[in-house]
């Protein structure tokens, strides 16, 4: 099974070279890293050059905005031509739970189904009709984001989602085929109208990919679950950094990758992992 590991990030490169070093010793998986051009490349090369690809048609990104969607747009574009079965989308500060041939193997036995988390945007549901039936401005100045929100607060019409009826939301990290990576990237080329009216929805990461592919054959092949573990106790609007207090949980909890870390904050629980994922690699070995 040949696998390509998308990385979209904009900091730490002695971080992100350990969180990929379990994808290194295989011939089969293509490592791709796509950084924020708001950020020096030069040091990512260094850390990381002999071992990745960089995606060149690089964008600013900014969190909650449409640039999300479009670093990962671009980079779908620049591995089109790759062939490989799936490939893993993750950030620079997600980690890998499981040895690499684990997650392989599952992926062999599930070949065909598409690992994405979704819940229906509805009342009933997640209510986010708030980010996308007003105009959130947060791909301009801090000025004109103060404008906008007081846009929000004004008696406008709402905005209607192009295309589609049935919205879906969740987690922005996944795990796809290529025909449904492929299927996404055509749909955008034909439908210019839907991704430019992401360009004013709060966090469109979290229900542009859901929406397009629960709305399309595909939805017959998704698994609701990403195989993600993520910590929204804290009641953010970021996930908790995983610290080594998080390690039990993090090893009963039947998840391939884990998110969000920093090594400034905590490294040992990576060094927990690390030895925990070895253990599993010696008793496969047996």
């Amino acid at each position: 099974m040949n696998l390509v590991v998308l990385v979209q990030a904009h900091k730490y490169p002695e971080q992100i070279d350990r969180m990929l070093r379990p994808f290194y010793a295989f011939d089969t998986i293509d490592i791709y890293v796509n950084i924020d051009s708001k950020t020096n490349i030069e040091p990512f090369e260094k850390i990381l050059g002999q071992h990745v690809t960089f995606i060149e048609n690089r964008v600013p990104i900014y969190w909650s905005n449409i640039s999300q969607v479009q670093g990962m747009l671009n980079s779908f574009a620049e591995i089109k031509s790759k062939v490989y079965d799936y490939l893993i989308f993750m950030s620079g500060q997600d980690y890998v739970l499981r040895p690499v041939r684990q997650i392989i193997s599952f992926l062999e036995k599930n070949s065909g189904k598409e690992f994405i988390e979704w819940e229906e945007i509805s009342s009933k549901g997640l209510n986010w009709q708030v980010r996308y039936e007003k105009y959130h401005f947060t791909h301009l100045s801090p000025f004109r984001q103060k404008l906008g929100r007081l846009m929000r607060q004004l008696p406008l019409p709402k905005r209607r989602y192009p295309k589609f009826e049935n919205l879906y939301g969740g987690g922005a990290w996944f795990m796809l085929t290529k025909s449904a990576i492929d299927y996404v990237s055509e749909f955008c080329i034909e439908n210019p109208d839907f991704v430019h009216f992401h360009k004013y929805v709060h966090c469109p990461d979290e229900q542009f990919f859901q929406t397009i592919l629960m709305n399309s054959s595909f939805k017959e092949r998704i698994v609701n679950n990403n195989f993600w573990y993520i910590d929204w106790f804290s009641q953010s609007n970021n996930p908790k950094i995983i610290e080594s207090a998080h390690f039990d949980r993090l090893v009963y909890s039947n998840k391939f990758f884990a998110r969000k870390f920093d090594y400034k904050v905590d490294e040992k629980i990576m060094d927990l992992i690390d030895n925990h994922v070895a253990k599993n690699i010696e008793i496969d070995a047996l």
